[in-house]
């Protein structure tokens, strides 16, 4: 052995090549170059065999095998892996490749006990027979809980139960809702049917500010009975603004016109300003304060038809009372209006009596918006020409129709009322009759008509009152003196302030 010294335990030997040596009983000493040394020995009951060593160097992480007659070689023993494993490993641990070159494995978190107990799993991906996957993932800070699942396979259409314990159970679900095919975003969602289990869009929504939009009507219920608030059947959209706190006692809500609702005590508000009987044409002052103010404006009546001096036994028919129109006007105090009387018109001898004359409220006198209201004057009644013993003179039944402007922000609102018409003269027989009665306006009674039962005798209708727009009554004769119609009353305006 070149460079070596070996020796024997009873006699050492000279160092130098040997080619075969027995050494019997006495252990091989090989010395280190520096220090140390490394002793063979034969077992003490070893049966002799022959050792041959290879006849060069092995490669690196080769072993010395024996072929079972004593040759050696060098070679990677049979059934002996080429797998490095890690310094230390968690009991019970898998295994997993470190790197890619499959010689390399490290340990893992998860493990697999002896009873199958998978543990340390953090998330369990499922791939289909191509590349799609679905992950099972807890949450980031999840509890620690168990799932048991159920012993047996569920039927078709059932759901895994949780029973809060964590043992699982196939049920059929009964919470399933079915909604429509779409729906309009931010609608309320409402039932179809009694099962519970559709839904269906509505025209209520709710906006991410909690508008809500869309109410056709609210019924508020009371513990016994319930409220019903609607809007007009043709309302104009217009906004309500609610106070931003109670009201006080026997307060009310009172809006601006423009949709802001204000609390007032009603003890600190008149319920009428004033009160207006104007029987002249002029200027009209509204009452400090007034913001609203009722109007009836009445035109004036007709004149009462009369008899000429030609025939005998004749009758006149009464004059028709004044129209009326009645409107609610929005009143700016700051500004005046104009007022028209319409006089009352004039009883005839001869024909049909005068036509009453129309009156007018106008507010505001100047500017826009105004609106104006017009009470038309009652026609006259007819007059007799003709002779006759038994006859009968029929009223007028011409007439106007008190009339407004359009409904604007002035004039909020109105009526008409039309004048009543006068009634007929009567000759019942010769020399025997009555005239016709003036119609009646609004506000007054037209005149009472008259009698006559004397032959060669003639009466004068009699003329209404001053500012009742009622109609005067006809004239009548059974001689050759004409009869004159009375005048009719002159027209009114009465304003009630608010």
């Amino acid at each position: 052995m070149s460079g070596k010294s070996f020796y024997l335990a009873r006699a050492p030997l000279i160092p130098g090549d040997i080619n075969t040596t027995v050494l019997q009983g006495t252990p091989l000493v090989l010395s280190g170059s520096v220090s140390g040394t490394v002793v063979i020995s034969a077992s003490a009951t070893s049966t002799s065999y022959d050792l041959t060593l290879p006849n060069a160097q092995g490669a690196a992480n080769t072993f010395l095998g024996n072929n079972g007659t004593g040759v050696l070689s060098w070679s990677i023993p049979a059934g002996a892996g080429d797998v490095v494993g890690p310094a230390s490993a968690t009991d019970t641990a898998l295994a997993i490749y470190s790197g890619t070159t499959g010689k390399i494995i490290q340990n893992s978190v998860v493990t697999l006990s002896s009873l199958g107990v998978v543990a340390g799993v953090r998330t369990l991906t499922l791939t289909d027979s191509t590349t799609n996957t679905i992950s099972i993932t807890p949450a980031t800070t999840t509890t620690t809980y168990v799932l048991t699942l159920p012993s047996a396979q569920g039927a078709a259409n059932t759901y895994l139960q949780n029973n809060g314990s964590g043992t699982l159970t196939w049920v059929t679900d009964t919470g399933y809702v079915t909604g429509p095919a779409s729906a309009t975003d931010t609608a309320l969602a409402l039932y179809s049917g009694t099962t519970g289990k559709i839904i269906q869009n509505s025209t209520v929504t709710v906006s991410s500010v909690g508008a809500v939009a869309g109410v056709a009507s609210m019924a508020l219920k009371g513990t016994t009975n319930s409220v019903t608030i609607s809007p007009a059947a043709a309302t104009a959209a217009y906004p309500l603004t609610l106070p931003a706190a109670q009201g006080a006692a026997n307060s009310f809500l009172s809006n601006n016109g423009a949709g802001a609702l204000s609390w007032l005590v009603a003890t600190s508000v008149a319920p009428v300003k004033g009160l207006k009987y104007i029987t002249a044409s002029g200027v009209y002052t509204p009452t400090a304060g007034t913001t609203r103010a009722f109007v009836y404006c009445t035109g004036g009546g007709g004149g009462g038809g009369g008899c000429t001096t030609v025939p005998n036994n004749s009758s006149g028919s009464g004059g028709n009372g004044g129209g009326t129109y009645c409107g609610l006007f929005a009143i700016d105090d700051t500004k005046v209006g104009t007022v028209t009387i319409g006089g009352g018109g004039l009883g005839n001898s001869a024909t049909t009596g005068g036509t009453g004359g129309a009156s007018t409220f106008l507010f505001p006198s100047t500017g826009t918006p105004s609106a104006t209201i017009t009470g038309p004057g009652g026609f006259g009644g007819i007059g007799k020409t003709v002779s006759n013993d038994n006859s009968v003179t029929l009223p007028n039944i011409s007439y106007s129709t008190p009339s407004g402007t359009a409904i604007n922000a002035v004039l909020l609102g109105g009526f008409p009322v039309v004048g009543q018409m006068g009634s007929p003269g009567i000759m019942i027989v010769a020399d025997s009759g009555c005239s016709g009665a003036g119609g009646s306006s609004m506000f007054g009674i037209g005149s009472y008509g008259v009698v006559i039962n004397n032959s060669n005798t003639q009466v004068n209708g009699i003329n209404c009152a001053a500012n009742s727009g009622g109609g005067g009554s006809g004239g009548i004769r059974t001689g050759s003196t004409l009869a004159q119609g009375g005048n009719g009353g002159s027209g009114v305006i009465i304003i009630m302030e608010y």
